[in-house]
């Protein structure tokens, strides 16, 4: 991640990129992972960890399988604000669900707005830790987590079985290169920023142990360098909520 390619370079090539997908497609029985790309991932790598204080918003698209096989979409936002390495807000929107999670440094609260209710924990002194804490004991799959893991685990990268370079293209007039990965059960596409910091601009993920592989995306605006006030990661409960414990699988389905 650390290696750039210029601008000029990217786009000239695009020509000779496009020209290999085919090529690429008939080969998959020798799968892969291009140099570059793993240049291009610890360059994501190294941006996403220089990271203090930044916010992010992201359109996001899941895709739901009914049991006939045919494939719903639905809509939804998520924003995350941060600061490194003890505190965040993490605030997902969509047509299926309404969740807000805040982490003060000592207390994880997670909150369903609509419903009206939140709960609240002792959370471990770091992100990394509250990340892997959720998940584990509470059954939270936090959406772009990875964002705040990526470039600090190797089998990140031991995990993928094929990886390459796309093409260049444009994400809401950002200048960025597409790669497409494979990794056992999961394909996933990462757009990264041409220029630096090298952050990624839209992200795609397949599950492919479903037949009908239905797929997750985000296209993501950072705004970064700007140290949020404490007051963002506290929780203050409205008037009409009401506390409940958090137990597996967090606060229920719905919305």
């Amino acid at each position: 991640m650390k290696q750039t390619r210029s601008l000029a370079i990217l786009f000239a090539s695009a020509a000779v990129l496009l020209g290999t997908a085919g090529a690429r497609a008939q080969d998959a029985s020798q799968p892969v992972v291009e140099p570059e790309t793993l240049v291009a991932l610890n360059r994501m790598g190294a941006a996403l960890q220089a990271l203090t204080d930044f916010s992010l918003e992201a359109e996001t698209t899941r895709e739901s399988v009914l049991e006939t096989g045919q494939k719903l979409q639905y809509g939804g936002t998520l924003q995350i604000v941060a600061h490194r390495p003890d505190r965040f807000r993490i605030s997902v929107r969509s047509d299926t669900q309404n969740r807000d999670y805040y982490y003060d440094g000592k207390t994880l609260t997670v909150v369903a707005p609509t419903l009206k209710y939140y709960a609240q924990r002792k959370a471990p002194p770091t992100i990394r830790q509250v990340l892997a804490a959720v998940q584990d004991k509470y059954g939270i799959d936090l959406p772009l987590a990875d964002l705040f893991e990526w470039g600090t685990d190797p089998a990140q990268r031991k995990a993928l079985e094929s990886g390459y370079t796309v093409r260049p293209a444009m994400i809401d007039g950002r200048a960025c290169v597409q790669y497409a990965f494979r990794q056992p059960h999961v394909d996933w596409q990462v757009w990264i920023a041409a220029s630096e910091p090298a952050l990624p601009c839209k992200l795609v993920i397949t599950n492919r142990d479903d037949p009908s592989l239905p797929q997750y995306s985000a296209v993501m605006k950072w705004q970064v360098g700007t140290a949020p006030t404490p007051d963002a990661f506290a929780f203050k409960p409205p008037a009409g909520f009401s506390k409940i414990a958090l137990a597996d699988n967090a606060i229920g389905g719905g919305k």
